[in-house]
């Protein structure tokens, strides 16, 4: 049963190409939030990626909020660890199959690769690589996450 949710922020919550939230990340967060402890995870970018999390009003959602300098399988780890769960009760959705899904796939989550965008035609070239769900819209989300929990209560 899953009790967490990891997200990446770039290209899976925001796209930097429009400086803007995805379509409908703010309900989704909001929806999420209140069934499940959510963690989020983004490498440095320009300017303050703190500021900018609140900013755009998702930062209150987020039990566990780390920005990093790289990405790897201890830093994702690190996110699940201090959301007091385990691998297995994790759901992480991120964008980039040669990270974000490989290194939590690595830990025993379940993966979601938001396929869209600069990494969308980058697939998986081993079993290690392989989501075990993809969407092409962050608003197919919730789905995802009812057919993993059944009494979660989405709708």
């Amino acid at each position: 049963m899953i009790k967490a949710i990891v997200f990446d922020f770039n290209r899976t919550l925001f796209n930097p190409d429009e400086g803007a939230l995805e379509e409908g990340a703010v309900g989704i967060l909001e929806e999420l939030s209140k069934k499940f402890l959510l963690g989020l995870l983004s490498k440095k970018g320009e300017g303050n990626r703190l500021e900018l999390f609140n900013e755009l009003g998702i930062r209150k959602f987020f039990k566990v909020v780390k920005v990093v300098e790289e990405k790897n399988e201890a830093i994702f780890m690190e996110c699940v660890r201090e959301l007091g769960v385990e691998p297995r009760e994790t759901l992480a959705v991120g964008d980039q199959i040669k990270k974000d899904v490989k290194y939590s796939k690595a830990l025993g989550c379940t993966t979601v690769w938001f396929r869209k965008g600069k990494f969308a035609e980058i697939v998986p070239e081993n079993a290690g690589e392989e989501p075990d769900y993809t969407i092409r819209d962050l608003r197919e989300l919730p789905s995802v996450v009812r057919s993993l929990s059944s009494d979660n209560g989405l709708v």
